[in-house]
């Protein structure tokens, strides 16, 4: 389940989007002058897993920070994430690795690459986030900052 979990910052437009996940979640797009911010919660199933697709996606993928602490149902520790570029032609971890065995006691700061190089321009490309290893029910709040 995807949820709005934080209060919108001054002179910031807010979008609601859909994001390809399941019934009644909600993401919601944050814009400011030169980054956008993408903010929501994950809710992870019976397994600990979660997924989701955020299509068009426009600009520079700048970082990702995953908060702990909204709630008192932290991942489990060593929890993984991982990020595709679907509209890739060889779809790859864009996290190059960084998302393996998180912590669930400080809040973690990632910034995407693929081969070392910062993440090129996505134009409309979806972004599929696949997350694993949380326990069963527990709930992260996730930012994904983009430079327009």
């Amino acid at each position: 389940m995807i949820a709005l979990s934080l209060a919108a910052p001054v002179n910031a437009a807010i979008v609601e989007v859909d994001p390809q996940t399941a019934a009644g979640s909600k993401t919601f797009v944050m814009d400011f002058t030169n980054v956008r911010k993408l903010v929501f919660t994950v809710t992870s199933d019976g397994s600990g897993d979660a997924s989701l697709v955020l299509p068009k996606i426009t600009g520079l993928l700048n970082k990702i920070v995953f908060k702990l602490g909204e709630t008192t149902l932290t991942p489990d520790n060593l929890w993984d994430v991982v990020l595709y570029n679907r509209d890739a032609t060889v779809q790859k971890d864009i996290l190059e690795g960084q998302g393996a065995n998180l912590s669930n006691t400080v809040d973690t700061i990632l910034q995407p690459t693929i081969g070392g190089e910062a993440v090129p321009n996505f134009e409309d490309g979806n972004l599929k986030i696949v997350f694993s290893g949380m326990g069963a029910l527990n709930v992260i709040t996730m930012e994904i900052w983009i430079l327009k």
